[in-house]
């Protein structure tokens, strides 16, 4: 799959899709941790991210960190235009 710049977000929202050399380097941890943190400081009492079919370490990396699996959407047909079929939300608890 091509990997580019991320479309516009919603507000409140983050998007991240890192560049394959910076893949196997800590990037996502960091990224994870940060956005977590973050989250912490909002005094926000949970964090959620989607992840598609079509990354397995990306889904891999959020379970090693403690996320779960909370719900998994099917495009249907449009999985032929944006080259994965499910989006996983997955969703983390955090500050204590």
């Amino acid at each position: 799959m091509p990997r580019g710049p991320c479309p516009p977000c919603p507000a409140g929202h983050a998007c991240s899709n890192l560049p394959d050399q910076a893949r196997g380097r800590g990037v996502g941890k960091a990224l994870l941790n940060a956005m977590e943190e973050l989250a912490v400081r909002s005094a926000l009492r949970r964090v959620r991210l989607d992840v598609i079919d079509t990354n397995p370490r990306a889904r891999a990396l959020y379970e090693l960190e403690g996320f779960t699996e909370a719900s998994t959407m099917s495009l249907g047909p449009l999985s032929v235009v944006f080259d994965f079929s499910h989006a996983t939300e997955m969703t983390k608890s955090v500050g204590g």
